[in-house]
Parts: C-alpha cells; structure tokens; sequence
C-alpha cells in the first residue's frame, strides 16, 4: 500500500506531494536546483505541461486510490498539477548528464562542491535506477548497459557511471518498454568501449 519506488508514477505521485509539503514552491525549488546543477537556468514548459495536464485521468485514478489508502495529504488536484509540471521540465541531454554528476560523485556536486544527498542515499538512488529505471525492460539494461539508468518517455535516457561521469543520449523513436531504440544501443557502445560497466 505505500509506493517506495519514484521511477513510477505511483511513487512519483507520492514525491510530488511530498515536495508540496517541504518546500514552499516546489516547482520553483527543483528548477532551481536542476539549473545549478546543469549550470543553465531550466524552464517548464506550459504547453507540454498542458499535454500532461489533459491526458492525466489515469493518474488522477491512481492518486484517488492512493489517497483513499493515506498515501497523499494534499489535494490530489496540486499533487497532480505538480506532477503534470514537473514531466514537463525542458532540458537538453547535456543539462541532464550535467544535473546527475552528483549521483557519480558520491552525493557531491562536482562543479560546486554542494552536498546533494550523502553517499549512501546516492548508492540507493542507483540501485532503485538500476532495477526499476527503465520500465520492465530493466534487467536488459543491466546487463547490455552495466550502469544505473533512468528513461523517459520523450526519447532520453539518462545514466550514471559511479565515479565518472553523467551521461544522457536522446532518441524519440521507443520500443515496446517505453525506452529509446537508439538511446539503449548508442549507451552499450559507449559503455563497452570505455569499460564503464558497473559489472
């Protein structure tokens, strides 16, 4: 009954509502952060968050159905108009490789310095990518990829290499899981190549 996992929309429904709880404006707070993180100021886009916005009765459903369990505490209408905002962030691949070099640096942004999350919540964030990351075809990524990845459905897929780098590669055409095609093929070249494989 409590959704642990933010790589699926149920969890994510659970951490929109989180963030309307901590912080006073959440969207403004996590563009805030993503552009220090990517080094560029990240804006929203309305008309895809209209998309989002106009296409959302599952997740409505599934935010009902959660709250009727005491999952959310804020009106499903704002964690929904969060959540629909926050699939509409805009960023190119090099802003994403850029805002997940944290992740590879144990937690520490590399271009600031700033603490992001401690060691150890870095490493669970991986893990979660890793199993859960790109939608059930996770277990394929692990072993053609051998790193943490996360995918969305607009066609780009970002990867952590722990101890190196952010890496993000972008193709819209998706297979039958929801992740790009040419996306999954360019991140096992390039992970064979330089032998980035966590495994």
């Amino acid at each position: 009954g409590i959704p642990r996992n933010p790589m699926i929309n149920a969890g994510a429904l659970v951490i929109a509502d989180l963030l309307l709880e901590h912080c006073g404006d959440p969207l403004e707070s996590l563009t805030d952060l993503l552009g220090q993180l990517a080094g560029e100021p990240i804006r929203i886009d309305p008309d895809v968050a209209a998309a989002e916005e106009a296409t959302s009765q599952r997740n409505r459903a599934m935010g009902n159905l959660m709250a009727s369990f005491g999952n959310l505490t804020n009106d499903i209408d704002a964690v929904l108009d969060v959540y629909n905002r926050q699939c509409a962030i805009t960023m190119t691949a090099r802003q994403i490789a850029r805002s997940v070099r944290f992740l590879a640096d144990d937690g520490v942004d590399p271009a600031s310095g700033l603490s992001i999350l401690s060691g150890s919540l870095a490493r669970r964030v991986m893990a979660v990518m890793l199993t859960c990351g790109t939608y059930d075809a996770a277990g394929d990524f692990a072993f053609s990829v051998g790193l943490p990845c996360k995918s969305g459905v607009a066609g780009g897929i970002l990867a952590v290499a722990p101890d190196h780098s952010g890496i993000c590669v972008w193709s819209p055409p998706l297979d039958v899981a929801g992740n790009s095609v040419a996306g999954r093929v360019a991140l096992h070249e390039l992970t064979d190549r330089l032998e980035l494989s966590i495994f």
